[in-house]
């Protein structure tokens, strides 16, 4: 029971210690923004992120908004890090080669790295190892309600972001080790397929709701229905639901098929097993490699399992070329590769005997203390977090050299942090943001400048053919250019 607490505790002492102190850029921003006012994000929706999400920020008064979404990420990895203590007990490790293997994964650099900043797969990640524990569960105990919970809680996994679709093949064959009757089968699958169709019916509902009380202020504007934040790719239609929940704009179909081509494959070396070499130590790679072997003697079901779960994320990302951070793709490997550590030490320090002699645990169980202290002094700069600069004084900056009317058009990467003050400060009185790249919106500028003075926020010179731009930005600012029609 204690070690199991610390399995939880000590990464999420390291992980709020650490912890990214408020709004940043980037896909960052967008999710620290979206989950507050219920809107649609980025695809594949997550909508069981952003339901987790709003009810996390309305009910625990604690920070900032931002700050409340950076901290579900880490309590995610440290859940994520707890159900893989549980899921090396259930197998059978003992409880301190559990506890090494668990933080160990916490403080891999992958891992560290996302449970710091608001991200969903930080929260996914807790999601998926609840399923692989609950189905190693259902092969040691045979309980239904346990196979039941297991599938239900995949299709949680699925909910907070499609592309755990991936790990249902390899949970599938943990359970499979004992085979259910058909109607438990039936009710477990039933139970998934209800907590996934519950969820995805928020984006469409959602997205009908938004488009009928006008909550987008870019419809404002004339845009049709179908921005960022609000209402991504209008999902109340049929058409913007697929593109919303597929990514079929990205290619995410493409690279499902191509998860298994030579050319990927290829890849793994190199893109996964050096860094997966580094964050893990190769010590404890090769005592991994034990650890396939020791589960494979009991049972193929689980090791095929085991090993399906963490590599068919790791194909995927590999073959979706537009990922731009592919590494949160990797977590379940690193989870999935402590797991058979756990296995394999257990099973080299036992040497036969009905459990590890004490001072084999005593040692094995050091020798994970140093791998894992090892990696937070090579981290230690993380802790640093809680100084560096966030993206507030942004939009302080553009909320006093702006007026209250204007039209600001930024690119996503400036728009996810304007949307904060936008959305969930509510400091931008009556101006209107419109994400995008400025020259797609040429056709529109001409209607708007009639109206309201149009902001481009930019980070350095653009031109827009038809309109001049005039320089507003003081020197501490990204670009700020008024737009005005060129005098013919």
């Amino acid at each position: 029971m204690l070690l199991g607490c610390l399995a939880f505790v000590i990464p999420l002492a390291l992980d709020v210690a650490s912890l990214d102190p408020g709004i940043d850029y980037w896909d960052t921003g967008e999710l620290q923004t979206v989950p507050y006012i219920l809107g649609i994000p980025h695809p594949t929706g997550f909508p069981a992120y952003v339901v987790l999400g709003w009810l996390w920020t309305h009910l625990v008064p604690l920070g900032t908004v931002a700050y409340r979404m950076n901290l579900l990420s880490a309590i995610g990895t440290s859940l994520a890090s707890l159900a893989l203590f549980a899921a090396a007990v259930t197998w059978g490790a003992d409880a301190v080669f559990a506890l090494g293997t668990a933080l160990v994964f916490a403080v891999s650099r992958i891992v560290w790295d996302h449970a710091v900043h608001a991200d969903v797969h930080a929260v996914a990640i807790a999601a998926f190892g609840a399923c692989v524990w609950l189905a190693l569960r259902w092969r040691r105990d045979g309980e239904p309600r346990v196979l039941v919970a297991c599938a239900a809680i995949c299709g949680l996994a699925i909910s907070l972001h499609s592309a755990m679709v991936l790990i249902v093949p390899g949970v599938a064959l943990i359970a499979l080790a004992r085979t259910p009757p058909l109607r438990l089968a039936a009710l477990a699958v039933a139970s998934g397929a209800v907590v996934v169709m519950g969820f995805y019916a928020y984006l469409p509902v959602r997205s009908a709701v938004v488009s009928a009380q006008r909550l987008d202020p870019t419809l404002a504007l004339g845009l049709p229905p179908g921005r960022p934040f609000w209402d991504n790719d209008h999902p109340s239609t049929w058409a913007g639901f697929r593109a919303e929940v597929g990514g079929g704009e990205f290619g995410a179909a493409r690279a499902l098929g191509a998860i298994v081509s030579p050319a990927v494959l290829a890849q793994v070396p190199d893109r996964f097993g050096r860094g997966a070499a580094a964050d893990l130590a190769l010590g404890l790679l090769a005592i991994a490699a034990v650890g396939v072997v020791a589960i494979a003697r009991r049972s193929w079901w689980c090791a095929a399992g085991v090993v399906a779960s963490g590599l068919l994320p790791v194909l995927f990302v590999l073959a979706f070329a537009v990922e731009s951070d592919p590494e949160r793709y990797f977590m379940p490997a690193y989870f999935a590769i402590a797991l058979l550590v756990a296995a394999g030490a257990d099973v080299l320090a036992r040497g036969g005997l009905a459990r590890p002699p004490a001072p084999v645990l005593a040692v094995v169980g050091a020798l994970f203390g140093v791998v894992v202290i090892a990696n937070a002094i090579e981290s230690r700069n993380r802790f640093s977090a809680r100084g560096y600069p966030t993206a507030q004084p942004f939009i302080d900056r553009i909320v006093a050299q702006t007026p209250d009317n204007a039209v600001l058009v930024a690119a996503w990467n400036d728009a996810t942090v304007l949307a904060y003050g936008a959305y969930v400060e509510r400091r931008f009185g009556h101006r209107i943001l419109v994400t995008g790249w400025p020259p797609d919106y040429l056709a529109d500028y001409p209607r708007w400048v009639r109206e309201r003075p149009v902001i481009v926020v930019t980070d350095g010179a653009i031109e827009l053919p038809g309109f001049t731009l005039h320089d507003r930005s003081p020197r501490d600012l990204p670009h700020l250019d008024q737009l005005a029609p060129v005098l013919q």
